[in-house]
């Protein structure tokens, strides 16, 4: 049974602190064991952390199912939240992966894995959301270019073709093949892509609660533009406590990211589920 009316807007809002406080402990505890490893066992250490990760990616994908199921198929805004919410599932899936490796290969992952193709699975599910998430603003109930969509993939692959050779040329990845080097460039490629695409959607919104899932695409920008400049040889002179600390940042924005996917999945969902008379349920 829904609450009445006059319910709803206590209801809501006592399910979104609790649910911000949940995360702010998770980040909390996150930060702790990062720092301080806590554990006799080093390796305990990494694996409670890679753990931090499987559940977040888990929480954004179960939350953004919850939400995608508000709506009938058929309806355009499905096909943008079902899109998003398999890129989560995907990356949650390469999460358990990375965990699983991480036990059979604890002396270094082979080049190429499935957790590579989780994530590239992932990046196309989210690609793809934006695609259709512009279509309705910009191109509603027009069809799209072929030759266009094509041009766009291919200048994608091309630059990052490009970056892979500069990497190489600078010494980068010198026990990886070519390929490998490439995988290892499209990530932050498509993370900048992505993040800049997600910044346009959230100023298109205003900030309002349909821009805000997006947000967790900016964190990944962030988190793998950190993880990208020490990878090139940012910071080889900085102290080793200073070192940790932006690895620390990084990796915390990378899974408040997460977290920020699940809380933004979760207060459009509640929207659906108590709405008040005063709210349009239309989504754009």
């Amino acid at each position: 049974m829904n609450p009445s009316p006059s319910l709803r807007p206590a209801t809501r809002k006592i399910i979104l602190w609790l649910s911000s406080g949940f995360v702010l402990l998770m980040l909390a505890a996150f930060v702790w064991i990062y720092h301080f490893d806590p554990f006799p066992d080093p390796g305990w250490n990494d694996q409670v952390t890679y753990l931090f990760f499987l559940l977040g990616a888990v929480t954004a994908a179960v939350s953004g199912t919850l939400l995608t199921l508000q709506f009938e198929k058929g309806e355009p805004p499905r096909r943008v939240w079902l899109m998003f919410t398999l890129g989560w599932w995907a990356w949650a899936l390469g999460e358990l992966t990375d965990i699983v490796y991480e036990f059979f290969y604890p002396q270094g992952y082979p080049e190429f894995t499935l957790i590579d193709a989780f994530w590239v699975l992932g990046y196309l599910f989210f690609g793809l959301s934006l695609y259709y998430q512009f279509r309705l603003i910009y191109r509603r109930g027009k069809k799209s270019s072929p030759l266009f969509n094509f041009l766009v993939v291919a200048a994608i692959l091309l630059i990052t073709a490009g970056l892979t050779q500069l990497a190489i040329w600078q010494g980068l990845g010198e026990p990886w093949s070519w390929l490998g080097v490439y995988l290892a460039v499209f990530y932050p490629v498509c993370d900048l892509i992505q993040g800049i695409a997600a910044l346009w959607l959230s100023l298109l919104f205003r900030g309002g609660r349909w821009g805000r899932p997006w947000w967790a695409l900016i964190c990944f920008a962030v988190a793998d533009g950190i993880a990208t400049w020490f990878w090139i040889g940012g910071g080889a002179d900085l102290p080793a406590l200073t070192k940790n600390l932006i690895y620390l940042f990084g990796d915390t924005v990378y899974l408040g990211g997460y977290f920020l996917a699940a809380l933004a999945f979760l207060s459009n969902y509640l929207v659906y589920k108590l709405p008040l008379k005063t709210e349009s349920l239309n989504a754009p």
